[in-house]
This record gives structure tokens, C-alpha cells and sequence, in this order.
């Protein structure tokens, strides 16, 4: 029986950082505190990250709900300009028309109708979580013994995140990993 060595961390961090799926969860994490509806953009809009072609009818459900709320307008903003840094994923018409009257103030942000970001915190840790996972993918254990050298899929993530500019510890993002459960993730 051989015995199988996981990968540096510093490897699987680079890894993580080349992947599409490490920059869109990396922003709704990064977004957390400054812009709460937009890390509701992943839950409400996915589609528009995860599918390359959106029918005309999808993406004019997309934008009624964004006509009758102020968070799912900059949620479905914010998910296109994702969509749009991303130079595999097709821009219709549609799209490209709704960013237009968005800029040019055709389209108007709906007053807010107050009250807290629910969803707020389950997005973010679930992003966390999904890093994490995406992490174990490349033989990383989760976690580690806080006595050990970082060497764990939690180490992994901290290294990606601040490539991207996002400096968190390794304890936050064990906290994120442990706390999944509890929230049904």
C-alpha cells in the first residue's frame, strides 16, 4: 500500500485562484460588508454564472424581479458584470440592453423596502464552504491541528483569498467549514 502525499498548499491556492468558480464566490465574500444584496446575486441569478446561454424568457423573469426590488436590481447587476468579465460567457441582447437603460438611467433602482439581509450570512458561509470543498477536491484534509504547519484545504483557501486581495485567518475560515452543518449547507 503506497502512501499518498496531498499536494503543498501553496499549490492547490493556485489552483483554487485559476478556477471561475474560485472569483465568484471570492467576490460575494469580499462583498459581504460593503454590499449585502449582492452576495444574494449567486442565489437569485445563478443561472446567469453557471449556464453560458440564457433563453430571452429567463432573463426577462430576471429583470421583473429586479423592476420590484432594490436588492435583486443590484443582485442582477452585479451577477451580469460577473457574467460579463468572464470572456466565455455570451452577452445577448437582452443583457446588453438591460446594462444600457441601466447606465443610462432608463432603468431605475426601486426604492428600498428596508429591513435585513436574511440570506446574508448563509451566502457568505456558504462560500466559504464551497472553497473549502473545491480545496479537498486536490487531496487536502479539510483542517488541521492548530499545532501543525498549514497543511489543510482551510490553509488553501486563506492563501487564495489573499492573492485576491481578501485577507482572512485560518481560524475564520475553519469556523466557516465547521459551522456547515449547523446551517444546512
Amino acid at each position: 500500500m503506497t502512501d499518498v502525499t496531498p499536494p503543498p498548499v501553496a499549490d492547490v491556492a493556485i489552483k483554487l485562484r485559476r478556477s471561475k468558480d474560485f472569483e465568484i464566490l471570492a467576490r460575494v465574500i469580499c462583498m459581504n460588508g460593503e454590499m449585502p444584496s449582492v452576495a444574494l446575486a449567486t442565489q437569485d441569478f445563478g443561472a446567469l454564472i453557471r449556464k453560458k446561454r440564457i433563453s430571452n424568457a429567463e432573463f426577462n423573469k430576471f429583470t421583473a424581479m429586479a423592476r420590484a426590488d432594490a436588492r435583486m436590481f443590484d443582485g442582477l447587476n452585479f451577477t451580469l458584470a460577473v457574467r460579463f468579465s468572464c470572456a466565455d460567457m455570451p452577452m445577448t441582447a437582452l443583457m446588453r440592453s438591460w446594462i444600457s437603460d441601466v447606465l443610462m438611467r432608463e432603468e431605475i433602482r426601486p426604492k428600498s423596502k428596508g429591513g435585513r439581509y436574511k440570506r446574508l450570512s448563509e451566502m457568505h458561509n456558504y462560500s466559504f464552504v464551497q472553497l473549502v470543498s473545491m480545496a479537498m477536491k486536490f487531496g487536502l484534509k479539510a483542517t488541521r491541528s492548530s499545532a501543525t504547519r498549514p497543511s489543510s484545504a482551510c490553509d488553501a483557501v486563506v492563501i487564495a483569498l489573499a492573492d485576491f486581495g481578501h485577507h482572512v485567518t485560518y481560524d475564520a475560515v475553519a469556523k466557516h467549514w465547521s459551522k456547515r452543518a449547523e446551517n444546512s449547507i
